[in-house]
């Protein structure tokens, strides 16, 4: 008996390639240079550190001590103090971004243009490379059936497995959900270290925070002010109910699928007013965290709807 030709199959494609990253790139330095958003001075980021160095802006001045960088030495003082009198200045720091960037079972939908994690791909690498471009370290957090945490990279080329991670093929349906819990994942030591005094961007689709299932404080590290922004990536079908006759749905997560007749009118009435009370619980939550919230459609050009981020 002849064993057949062995079948290879090709493993899946990821959301986005290189060739897609190296475009985005090119979209962020052009977008960024059109909008005036380019720096003028070629020095590190744009806030003080908390501590002192040497910056540009004075802090304090005070006698001498062994170690002090005698570059910072005030004559004028010294020479009417008659003892050794140095300055000192605020330490400039560059502003560090960290992304939270969600590829769970919901994120793998999209009924338009394609699925919520590729949009959510296409976000973090367009704010990871404006920010790079500004010498701005960009950290993150990839969560979905496997947990990857990415230390700063100060480089396109060092961000690049962040956004490897984020637009990687979605994952087999054998894989289930994730294992580790969203808040387990949060409170890492290396994701706090990562995340402190950092910038963060949330992107998701919140459902669970939307529906009752979580609270936004799950996405956000145990740290002293946390300055946070959240991304919610939408599908049009996810905000109106298309009239298309009967459909199969199913949960992200698995279980039974439900046939429903699209065509009632009333069930899209209480579909869309089910999207509405759960957009108003996102809002209300992101209000009581001083979160600001911007909604992202992923059937839409991007730069357009993040121009008040890059």
């Amino acid at each position: 008996m002849r064993a057949g030709p062995l079948k290879h199959t090709a493993p899946p494609a990821p959301l986005l390639d290189a060739a897609e990253f190296e475009r985005l790139q090119q979209l962020a330095l052009q977008y960024r240079s059109r909008n005036g958003r380019a720096r003028q001075s070629p020095g590190p980021g744009r806030r003080h550190g908390a501590t002192r160095g040497q910056g540009m802006e004075l802090h304090d001045v005070r006698p001498y001590q062994p170690g002090d960088d005698i570059r910072g030495m005030d004559w004028r003082a010294t020479a009417r103090s008659g003892r050794p009198i140095t300055r000192i200045f605020v330490e400039e720091q560059a502003r560090r971004l960290f992304l939270f960037i969600d590829r769970r079972p919901g994120m793998m939908f999209g009924t338009r243009r394609e699925l919520k994690a590729a949009t959510a791909a296409r976000i973090a690498a367009l704010l990871a490379f404006t920010a790079l471009a500004e010498r701005e370290p960009v950290a993150g957090l990839v969560f979905g059936a496997e947990v990857h945490h990415h230390p700063p990279a100060h480089s396109p080329e060092g961000a690049l497995p962040l956004l490897l991670h984020a637009a990687a093929a979605p994952p087999g349906a054998a894989a289930g959900p994730a294992q580790t819990a969203l808040r387990e994942a949060i409170t890492t030591a290396a994701v706090r270290q990562s995340a402190a005094g950092a910038l963060i961007y949330l992107i998701s689709d919140f459902a669970d925070v939307a529906d009752g299932r979580a609270s936004l404080a799950d996405y956000l590290p145990p740290i002293d002010r946390v300055q946070a922004i959240a991304i919610r990536i939408v599908d049009a079908s996810e905000q109106e109910l298309p009239a298309s006759g009967l459909v199969r749905l199913a949960a992200p997560e698995g279980g039974a699928a439900v046939l429903i007749d699209t065509s009632d009118a009333t069930l899209r009435r209480r579909y869309r007013e089910r999207m509405t009370a759960r957009e108003d619980a996102l809002h209300a939550a992101c209000a009581r965290h001083h979160i600001p919230l911007y909604t992202i459609s992923n059937r839409l050009e991007l730069p357009p709807q993040l121009e008040a981020l890059l």
